[in-house]
């Protein structure tokens, strides 16, 4: 039986996460799957055939070190995630490349860091009633804004703990988002390991 591992968190207990409903159909193609935290240091990455990116929703916290994990894995064992792509997409700054191809992208304000002074400007510079302000590096929607000019005072404070040293993306908040949900792009897990 060869072996995958799922790389998730330390614990899960806040998400709803479904990488178990992969167990059975993995085994019946003869794939044990052991899920484990991308913190851990004691793992032998050489014992499995595969590493999947599965549930690591906490990455955001210690991005460099989730990097440095992902390189350390890919030198010992196969990373099915592509690890240049990974490096590339976990800042959402990979948007400003997509645009300057020419492929359209939400309207993007960047910035290092945050003053306040510009907050109500960005809504004239969007042209929108609403706006959304996030990190680059981020999940979980943690650090995720939604903001109305009517409440802005109450929120400069803790904009200005959350983006004092940390580069953040300002968009109108795109109303879609509520009436017809946001899409993912998934690979099939099964139909990847088969291919070993």
């Amino acid at each position: 039986m060869r072996k995958v591992a799922f790389l998730s968190m330390d614990t899960l207990e806040a998400f709803e996460c479904y990488d178990d409903l992969l167990v059975s159909p993995l085994k019946k193609l003869n794939w044990k799957v052991d899920t484990i935290s991308w913190k851990r240091n004691n793992v032998d990455w050489k014992d499995y055939d595969a590493v999947i990116i599965r549930s690591t929703w906490d990455y955001q916290d210690d991005v460099n070190e989730f990097i440095n994990k992902l390189e350390l894995i890919n030198s010992k064992t196969h990373l099915e995630n592509n690890l240049e792509i990974m490096k590339w997409n976990i800042d959402k700054t990979y948007l400003k490349e997509l645009e300057e191809k020419d492929i359209k992208i939400v309207p993007s304000i960047w910035r290092e860091s945050f003053d306040s002074n510009e907050l109500s400007h960005f809504f004239d510079k969007l042209n929108t009633d609403e706006i959304i302000i996030k990190p680059t590096v981020s999940a979980n929607a943690d650090n995720t804004f939604r903001l109305k000019l009517e409440n802005l005072d109450t929120h400069i404070s803790i904009l200005d703990t959350a983006f004092k040293n940390r580069p953040f993306v300002v968009q109108p908040f795109m109303k879609n988002i509520i009436t017809e949900g946001e899409y993912s792009l998934f690979t099939s897990v099964v139909s990847t390991v088969t291919r070993f």
